[in-house]
């Protein structure tokens, strides 16, 4: 058995350091891969298991544990155990009219620390530690405080996706954990929330399976279609470490002309992305597997697979507006920004819950300035587009909404090219992190985008007139006051303000 044993230590140990040195790639970052690449195997076996919640709650608990005492070392699995027990001790002392409120300070304040510890320990460096799968359950633990909540709130004064989510019990403290060591979706998400998590191991979402009830459907042609996205993107992957937005911090640099800066910098910005879509493909991937992204049937009854995807690429890439990025980038994070957020802001003024949502997001996810200089250029940047859209498309659509060419055209290719642009100049300031060589870089390309982005608002909120077509539409009378559901994928900023929204009976 030692031998069996010894052998295994030793080919994980050469595969690593051939890949370390191949790649340049951190060893504590090719164990995340070697976790991803074992989870596919394990969530197939998942499937398979005798149908005895314990026994499946058991499985994910000892694997989501073992995943990250690998990856992360012996003591970080601690975290995530104690803020469990203490959200648990909290839901089940109080009453859920308030819990939600204590869980919500204690998880953000556990996870405050957790940043500020790492920017002291490792600042400026990107090493795997507890706060990385701390920050994801953070995101299901506070959806469950609040899911709990709602379950005692009259209904009536429930937004129709607050009511989906609700549940009316307390889950035990093995189910608990079973959700939050869930392993498939423990290091990079995404946070799925408990009532997907329970209908999954008590088979109940399998209703209208195509295997039958309660049987969950061969996952074997969706998991090769999403392991073909993970791994189409893996050259990108590559790319992304070979070339970095530091090389705007380099001397040579400066002796570029603007528009090569320009270009070259939307490149490297970009390719800095293709790391999100690997590793959430990877965690989409094993939840296929798995049988988690089971997501009901089409029309024509063939089982869907798309409940855990968790970003659409081609949405990103080739968005006409920043309100595409919000919906479709780190998909489950925006819902629930949307619904544990910016729904739960009461304000007139649209523009007072989407700064909160984005400052609510640039907080989560840590303290460094170029989170805060990414969420607030992007969040003035929504405001900008939602003006736009009530001032400047109408005259590029009819009344029924149809196109007038070329005009639509020309209007939808410049809100491209200006939504691209403003993301990757907004994303340099998020990968450098530091104030000092955000604005280092931004000033190779003379704040550009900082001066575009004053501009843009400035005008369009204030300048540009709305007009009589919008004020003649606005002023038309309806019947049905109450706001329709967003589809499954909108983004948390683009939906009418909470207090107008109220669940329809």
């Amino acid at each position: 058995m030692a031998t069996v044993v010894d052998a295994i230590y030793l080919t994980e140990r050469t595969f690593i350091t051939w890949v370390v040195g191949l790649t340049g790639t951190p060893e504590d970052q090719v164990k995340g891969f070697l976790v991803m690449l074992l989870c596919f195997p394990l969530s197939f076996l998942l499937k398979y298991l005798p149908n005895n919640p314990n026994l499946k709650h058991g499985y994910n608990i000892i694997l989501g544990l073992g995943s990250c005492l690998y990856t992360l070392g012996p003591f970080q699995w601690m975290h995530s155990f104690f803020t469990t027990l203490v959200t648990y001790l909290i839901m089940s002392s109080l009453s859920p009219k308030v819990s939600h409120k204590y869980v919500f300070g204690f998880i953000f304040g556990y996870m405050t620390l957790a940043h500020i510890y790492r920017m002291y320990v490792d600042y400026l460096a990107w090493t795997m530690d507890f706060s990385s799968p701390q920050m994801m359950l953070t995101l299901k633990l506070t959806a469950l405080a609040w899911s709990y909540h709602d379950g005692v709130a009259p209904d009536g004064e429930l937004l129709i996706e607050h009511s989906k989510r609700k549940i009316t019990r307390l889950p035990s403290l093995l189910e608990l954990y079973g959700y939050v060591y869930f392993f498939p979706t423990f290091f990079s998400g995404p946070p799925i929330e408990i009532h997907d998590y329970l209908s999954y191991i008590n088979l109940s979402r399998f209703k209208e399976s195509p295997a039958g009830k309660g049987k969950i459907p061969s996952t074997i042609e969706p998991f090769l279609w999403c392991l073909a996205k993970a791994f189409g993107v893996l050259p990108f992957v590559v790319l992304s470490g070979m070339y970095t937005p530091r090389e705007m911090l380099t001397p040579e640099w400066n002796t570029l002309p603007l528009w090569y800066k320009l270009g070259k910098m939307h490149i490297l910005a970009s390719l800095c992305r293709f790391k999100y879509y690997f590793a959430w493909s990877m965690s989409e991937t094993a939840c296929v597997a798995s049988g988690m992204s089971f997501n009901g049937v089409d029309k024509e009854g063939k089982a869907k697979w798309d409940r855990c995807t968790n970003v659409i690429i081609t949405k990103i890439e080739f968005g006409q507006n920043i309100r595409d990025f919000s919906t479709y980038w780190n998909i489950y994070t925006s819902a629930w920004l949307k619904n544990y957020v910016y729904t739960r802001i009461k304000h007139k003024n649209p523009m007072v819950p989407t700064l909160a949502t984005y400052l609510t997001s640039a907080f989560w996810h840590g303290f460094y300035p170029g989170y805060y200089f990414f969420f607030m250029g992007i969040g003035f940047l929504t405001e900008a587009a939602r003006e736009a859209r009530r001032k400047l498309r109408p005259y590029f659509v009819t009344e029924d909404d149809k196109p007038i060419q070329p005009g639509k055209l020309y209007y939808d290719i410049a809100s491209c090219l200006i939504s691209e642009f403003m993301l990757t100049y907004y994303g340099i300031a998020f990968v450098l992190l530091s104030w000092t060589e955000a604005m280092k870089a931004w000033a190779t390309v003379y704040y550009i985008g900082n001066i575009l982005t004053v501009v843009l608002f400035v005008v369009i909120k204030y300048v540009v007139p709305t007009p009589k077509k919008s004020i003649k539409q606005k002023a038309t009378p309806t019947t049905n006051t109450t706001a329709p559901l967003p589809p499954p994928h909108t983004s948390p900023f683009v939906i009418p303000p909470p207090s107008s929204s109220k669940k329809e009976l």
